[in-house]
């Protein structure tokens, strides 16, 4: 088989004639690349051997080609040109369709053309177009004949102007009536068909969702149109809120199928606010009888979790609260604690979202304690936890008085773990800033009670720790007795626990031996920036030697926790602070700290 542009290009002619001079030869044409036998091939060349020249009944065949390749190219829409991915030669180029009703006067004006053209350009029709665009301003080259790239970029220009659908850059039907207008297609455009039929609302309930005393979600049910939701609007109290773009919606629209909805923030608590919905199509079409809903906003207090309960732990007198993560939440803003021990307001001390370092007054009871917080909202709001039910432990033996079940009250001795102290005071000089002194014995210090109430007469909330390590050197026997008090002002502290006393290892630098100074002091509820001033004995009887392993621990674990180990007076390598050389183990501490 030959292919007929190929022939075309033998016989130096275009392919259009050579489909002409098939339809009087009464050979099929079958498109879009029509091919004959090589015996039909030999036939077209001695046809046109006897002339090439259009006779009255030349025309009528080719007028009868044209008019069939019309029909059968119509069914193809706006398809062109023929396919031009092959290589082929500029006069092997064709143009696959003819307007689908032409006239006696132009397929005579085409005949002309084509007769008139030279051998080139066989592709007339595309010559035609190219005129065409060229006459427009949008094509600034001359007519080849060939569908090339600016060609089909010049047709998709026309076709925008002409305000066709389709933009393509081929020329159907449609764009080539416009193209024979000229100019005057430009302002003739086709009017669209006439949209007059509002959405059509098949579900009016509106529904609210993620409701808050000053936010909410607005979702709406199901919406229809014959062609396509366009736009979906939101009034508040009869004035549009926000417009949600809803072009995906097609010819239907909902807040479930479609996934969209209108989010409102910003609303006042307990107050009434109407919502309706509106539907619009792309010809301003607007819905009617649209879903409504009224809607009171209103701020819940908080509300407590009995599934993430509040635990507390007792540290003497004062109180490790832990709040867990989820414990107690609310509708709009959480604002603040207040804690209640045995029914009296405490202060707490926060040292994380979940950890309240808590306060109580200091009083003599004991037994059986309870424990309450009421979580407050922006607005005052509040609600109470459920009681958490304890026994508070006292560092010392002390006397206090237990309720007896018939309401009198008896006399008990309490005797609870040394090591924290009941209360470091919450003062802006005091708070976080604690004081050690390490010293075995105090035998040549004759005034302390003198000193402590010069100590606290300056900071009457500066916590104060007292540690003494064993008498005999290498001795891990913890001695008791060794330290005079002198005056009752510092025993008075100690049995209140508003002041620390207890008695460590001498560990001569082994581990083995070593006291375990942080924990002993409570140190772990110290935030990160604390500091604790250190004085050491170097009186002779010790020196930092004797406690060593102690300190290294001390140190380690201050680093750890981020708080600052000082020397307040006196040198930071050995901690001997003034007055330590004569075993005062205050006057070193009666100093400011920033």
């Amino acid at each position: 088989m030959v292919e007929v542009y190929k022939l075309a290009d033998e016989l130096g002619i275009s392919s259009i004639e050579i489909i002409s001079i098939m339809k009087k030869l009464d050979m099929p044409v079958q498109l879009p690349n029509p091919t004959v036998s090589e015996n039909d091939a030999e036939k077209i060349k001695l046809n046109l051997k006897k002339g090439r020249g259009f006779s009255g009944k030349n025309l009528v065949f080719f007028i009868s080609a044209v008019v069939s390749l019309t029909f059968i190219l119509s069914i193809n829409g706006d398809k062109v040109f023929a396919d031009d991915s092959h290589t082929a030669t500029p006069d092997t180029e064709y143009i696959n369709f003819i307007p689908s009703e032409p006239t006696v006067d132009s397929l005579l004006a085409f005949k002309k053309n084509i007769v008139s053209t030279t051998v080139a350009i066989k592709d007339p029709f595309t010559v035609m177009v190219q005129e065409k665009l060229i006459n427009l301003g949008l094509l600034n080259t001359s007519a080849t004949g060939v569908n090339d790239k600016k060609t089909q970029e010049a047709i998709m220009s026309f076709q925008e102007k002409a305000g066709l659908k389709k933009i393509d850059g081929m020329v159907g039907p449609e764009t080539f009536s416009k193209l024979l207008l000229g100019k005057a297609a430009y302002t003739t455009t086709a009017s669209p068909t006439s949209d007059s039929k509002a959405p059509i609302w098949g579900d009016t309930q509106l529904k609210f969702m993620r409701v808050n005393g000053t936010y909410l979600d607005v979702l709406w049910g199901h919406v229809t149109d014959e062609t396509g939701i366009d736009k979906m609007h939101l009034y508040v109290d009869e004035e549009l809120h926000t417009t949600l773009n809803a072009d995906e919606c097609l010819a239907s629209c909902s807040s479930t199928t479609n996934n969209m909805r209108f989010t409102v923030t910003n609303l006042t608590v307990n107050t009434s606010y109407e919502f309706k919905v509106v539907a619009c199509d792309k010809a301003g079409n607007c819905s009617v009888d649209n879903p409504t809903a009224t809607l009171t906003t209103v701020d819940k207090p908080p509300v407590w979790n009995e599934h993430h309960p509040l635990t507390v732990t007792p540290m003497g007198t004062r109180l490790d609260l832990n709040i867990p993560v989820g414990a107690v939440s609310d509708d709009i803003e959480f604002s603040y604690y207040e804690v209640y021990v045995n029914g009296a307001l405490s202060t707490f001390r926060t040292i994380s979202d979940t950890r309240l370092f808590v306060l109580p007054n200091y009083d003599t009871h004991c037994g059986p304690q309870e424990l309450y917080v009421l979580a407050y909202d922006s607005i005052g709001q509040f609600s109470k936890s459920p009681v958490v039910d304890f026994t508070r432990n006292l560092m010392t033996s002390l006397e206090c008085s237990v309720a007896t079940s018939s309401g009198s009250a008896t006399t008990t001795t309490t005797t609870v773990p040394t090591g924290k102290l009941a209360d470091c005071g919450d003062s802006t000089t005091s708070a976080n800033r604690w004081v050690v002194s390490v010293i075995d014995e105090d035998s040549s210090f004759g005034f302390p009670n003198t000193r402590w109430n010069s100590f606290r007469g300056s900071y009457p909330d500066r916590c104060f720790h007292l540690l003494g390590p064993g008498v005999s050197v290498g001795s891990i026997a913890l001695k008791t007795g060794q330290l005079s008090y002198n005056g009752v002002s510092w025993a008075d502290e100690v049995t209140a626990g508003t002041a620390f006393q207890y008695m460590v290892n001498r560990d001569s630098g082994n581990i083995s031996n070593r006291s375990d100074w942080w924990d002993l002091i409570g140190a772990d509820v110290l935030p990160s920036g604390a500091k604790i001033a250190l004085c050491i004995d170097n009186s002779g009887s010790m020196t930092v030697g004797t406690v060593q392993a102690s300190l290294d621990l001390f140190e380690q674990k201050a680093a750890a926790a981020g708080v600052t180990i000082f020397a307040p007076s006196g040198g930071n390598i050995t901690y001997s602070c003034n007055g330590m050389g004569s075993e005062d183990w205050i006057f070193g501490h009666i100093v400011a700290m920033n």
